[in-house]
């Protein structure tokens, strides 16, 4: 009798999710089979686009892209990638009204073609429909990891995306930054950065297999910025072995680098130090959120602030036009408090 009980109940109380049919202000959108959304960035018409991956099956993982538009209906959803693992970090709308992803693939390039299925950088350009106009990966290594994490788009319509990359072979970890055409090939040699104590002595600051460009954008006189992080090897408490205690402990950094050259750097600057717990060390994507915004007088620096593994502030920090700290603010709530966006308003707050 209980058991029936409770089917009737189930069945009478379940509801449908439908983004059609829903009366609540929420859109539900179906995409494909598990998705994960990795970011988000508005488009020109006032819609969405929405990137990360969606689960094939056991091993395979696709890339995608959905558009949305201004009342949140989904225009379109498709996947990219080839029979192995591939994911979207970031998606940008292109002044052509296509759109560019940048992420991880172990399909396409070397990651392939290797023979041992590395997980490399991945590109894709679409049209404003999503449909394929060219995919490639540039990173030349056959051994190690790389991935892209941000993409923007210059007023000359090329392309920089940066992210992180491990060779294991030479065991030189580094940030990683592309410049590319409109056609997807390579406007300049790639760039890596790996070892800032030649430009400014940093201390305990030593290259590790963790350093990530987080995000990339442009500041007022046409520098590129970079924020990230990058291991600090120097571990305060007694660690499980020396490869987790430089991942554990992390620094934010601000790069600017000038677009044209990119062997010269205006300035570097690296800000608090923070520890990460061993449970986020788990899974490659957990690396943490940053973004940085212009503003008239210097730079804000969001991200986030783990101090252990029930602890999590958001973090924000302001530096001037050389990347100096002038102020950081850390927030939080009842429980973590977790970084993922910022936008700055028109009133300049934001």
């Amino acid at each position: 009798i209980f058991y029936i009980s409770f089917i009737l109940l189930f069945t009478v109380c379940r509801k449908e999710i439908d983004g059609t049919k829903s009366n609540s202000s929420l859109k539900y959108l179906i995409g494909g089979n598990s998705d994960k959304v990795s970011k988000i960035e508005k488009t020109k018409d006032g819609g969405f686009i929405y990137c990360g991956y969606t689960i094939g099956s056991f091993n395979e993982k696709n890339a995608f892209m959905m558009k949305v538009d201004l009342n949140g209906k989904k225009e379109w959803y498709k996947t990219y990638g080839g029979h192995n693992f591939d994911i979207f970090e970031h998606a940008i709308e292109c002044a052509d009204g296509g759109f560019i992803a940048v992420g991880q693939t172990n399909s396409f390039g070397k990651g392939f073609t290797g023979g041992n299925q590395i997980l490399l950088d991945y590109v894709v350009k679409t049209n404003s429909k999503g449909e394929l106009e060219w995919q490639n990966s540039y990173i030349p290594f056959t051994s190690g990891e790389g991935k892209l994490l941000s993409v923007i788009e210059s007023k000359d319509h090329h392309y920089y995306a940066t992210g992180g990359i491990y060779d294991s072979t030479t065991k030189n970890p580094g940030i990683f930054l592309i410049k590319l055409n409109a056609t997807g090939s390579l406007a300049a040699p790639l760039a890596f950065f790996n070892d800032f104590k030649n430009y400014k002595p940093v201390p305990n600051l030593t290259p590790t297999f963790y350093e990530y460009g987080c995000h990339i954008s442009f500041s007022a006189d046409g520098s590129l910025l970079i924020g990230g992080v990058m291991s600090y090897d120097s571990f305060p408490l007694p660690p499980p072995s020396k490869a987790v205690a430089r991942k554990n402990n992390l620094l934010n950094f601000l790069l600017s680098i000038d677009a044209t050259n990119f062997k010269t750097i205006n300035f570097f600057q690296y800000y608090n130090q923070f520890i990460r717990s061993a449970g986020y060390l788990t899974e490659s994507h957990r690396i943490p959120n940053i973004k940085v915004i212009a503003s008239a007088d210097g730079y804000f620096i969001g991200t986030f602030f783990p101090l252990s593994l029930t602890e999590v502030n958001m973090q924000l920090n302001k530096t001037d036009l050389n990347g100096n700290l002038l102020w950081e603010k850390k927030y939080r709530g009842l429980g973590q408090a977790v970084f993922y966006d910022m936008q700055k308003l028109s009133d300049e707050s934001l």
